[in-house]
């Protein structure tokens, strides 16, 4: 392979999780229970914290008349950096007047491209979440940062080894898009009201659950709440992956959110950790410990009612950490492990470095030096470190030095510090397919998405249209494999070079990382 030939929030789409390789060697043990929060000193002196932007001259030649400059992205956590330096940085340029567009996710999904077709796009935007980027290298849309980024090949080598990946970032040879964060964070981390939890006895920060303590739990605090709060808030569409993730926990081997076994490169909705999460969910329904009517709950709306204190828990992500005091300042609540099968006991959960919250520059912006002067900045080791800091340390980098800079200020709540260090515990990073052949990428271009899928089963369990958890659960693997199988027909009908003996990595072990001294090893 070739040395030159990716979230937004919750579970991504498999076009977006072509994931970038980072340097991990955590060496962290997956027992215990109480997650660690002190600062990562390392023997150097404390910075002291700041949220200055001091923006450098990256040597970028920039527009000398008046100038408005368009900016849109999802905004959420990365606005609590994005606006600070937008601002600092028309401080600096007075001509330059930066538009941003903090959107939710179905307006860019309609204006990019409406935009791309008749010239008006942002000049920087995100990838619509409908089209994948090789289809947006192919027609044109976005330009190569290569050239963008003054000095790139410096800046670029900021980043880990292997965090620019062909297929992910790089397209013949070109960059075309780098990664602003890192993806290493825990999506289903257990946030609880703390005063609920202490009613009921417990302490899930210093002693974890196992699934009957988690269960026993939830019933106890909806006794308590006697209808005004439940034992655990839920939502229609993020049942799948909650049921994932306990699954994965208690030791299903899948490959991220793509349910594959990479030791065998098959499908493994039928792992019997699966059926049992599904079960355990479902106990807890039949308790009666569930908020009621969380079928037709959305996921904004589930997260926002936590605040409101009518359930005691939820599965979810560092996103809440500096959303919820927004909603509610007196609502005091915690971050803990999930729970476990066997209490203090986790198995690892796989996840793919994709390098969160990309950015692309339009193909025709006339101002594409100050898309790479604000990349200069936002890649290097003050950008980087500012990123981690605004966000209260809810973002983290790829870049080791920024995470370990920004760790030494007193700039990131322990509730932030808190989410770090489950991600660090859990999260080892899994093979990938398309960094070990990149003609697999035609494949997942062809592959066409299965329905019903786990998203669609999750709701018809609970629901009660489905009874039969196991068959629906065995014939969602069928199909998914028929899928693969066509995809891979059809990308090689086309001339991809591709096999399904390329999704098995026979040297995976899910307990640790996935190098890149592994992939040679395949080779």
């Amino acid at each position: 392979m070739s040395s030159s030939t990716w979230v937004g929030r919750g579970a991504m789409s498999r076009r977006q999780v072509l994931a970038a390789l980072g340097a991990a060697g955590l060496g962290l043990g997956l027992t215990g229970c109480k997650v660690v929060t002190d600062p990562n000193a390392a023997g150097a002196a404390s910075p002291k914290p700041t949220h200055d932007y001091n923006i450098p001259d990256s040597g970028a030649k920039l527009p000398t008349g008046d100038v408005t400059f368009h900016w849109m992205d999802s905004g959420d956590l990365k606005a609590m950096f994005e606006k600070p330096l937008f601002r600092a940085y028309e401080k600096k340029h007075p001509n330059v007047r930066i538009d941003y567009q903090d959107s939710p996710w179905d307006r860019i999904n309609e204006v990019v491209p409406l935009g791309v077709r008749n010239g008006t796009a942002p000049d920087v935007f995100a990838k619509p979440n409908n089209v994948p980027v090789q289809v947006m290298v192919n027609e044109g849309w976005v330009t190569p940062i290569d050239d963008v980024i003054p000095d790139f090949e410096k800046w670029k080598a900021g980043f880990p080894k292997n965090s620019f990946i062909p297929g992910v970032h790089i397209f013949n040879d070109r960059t075309y898009t780098w990664p602003v964060t890192s993806s290493k964070r825990y999506g289903q981390m257990l946030m609880y009201d703390r005063e609920y939890l202490q009613r009921a006895g417990l302490d899930p920060e210093n002693e974890p659950m196992s699934w009957d303590t988690f269960r026993a739990a939830a019933k106890k605090i909806t006794q308590q709440g006697k209808g005004n709060y439940y034992g655990l808030m839920l939502y229609g569409t993020g049942i799948s992956a909650v049921v994932g993730a306990l699954a994965e926990l208690a030791g299903a081997r899948r490959g991220s959110d793509y349910w594959i076994d990479w030791k065998t490169g098959r499908y493994a909705y039928t792992a019997p950790e699966l059926y049992d999460a599904f079960e355990f969910l479902l106990a807890l329904k039949a308790d009666g410990s569930l908020f009621p009517g969380f079928l037709s709950l959305g996921e904004s709306d589930a997260r926002a009612r936590m605040p409101q204190r009518v359930a005691g828990m939820i599965f979810d992500g560092p996103w809440d950490i500096p959303e919820w005091p927004t909603i509610n300042p007196d609502f005091d609540f915690g971050v803990a492990m999930p729970p476990s099968p066997t209490k203090g006991t986790w198995a690892p959960s796989a996840y793919q470095e994709v390098g969160a919250n990309q950015a692309f520059v339009f193909a025709k912006s006339r101002y594409k030096s100050i898309a790479g002067d604000l990349f200069s900045y936002m890649g290097g080791l003050e950008g980087q470190t500012n990123i981690v800091t605004a966000s209260e340390g809810n973002l983290t980098s790829q870049r080791p030095d920024a995470n370990a800079r920004a760790r030494r200020t007193d700039l990131l709540s322990d509730r932030a510090k808190a989410g770090w260090d489950i991600a660090q515990r859990l999260l080892r990073m899994a093979p990938m397919v398309e960094v070990r052949n990149p003609d697999a990428v035609q494949v997942t271009l062809a592959q066409k998405p299965v329905k019903p899928a786990l998203v669609d089963i999750a709701q018809g369990i609970f629901s009660g249209q489905i009874t039969n958890v196991k068959a629906a659960l065995r014939d969602l693997n069928d199909r998914s494999e028929r899928a693969l199988d066509d995809a891979i027909k059809a990308a090689r009908a086309k001339g991809a070079k591709v096999s399904r003996t390329d999704w098995e990595f026979p040297n995976w072990d899910p307990a640790k990382d996935y190098t890149p001294e592994m992939y040679a090893e395949l080779s």
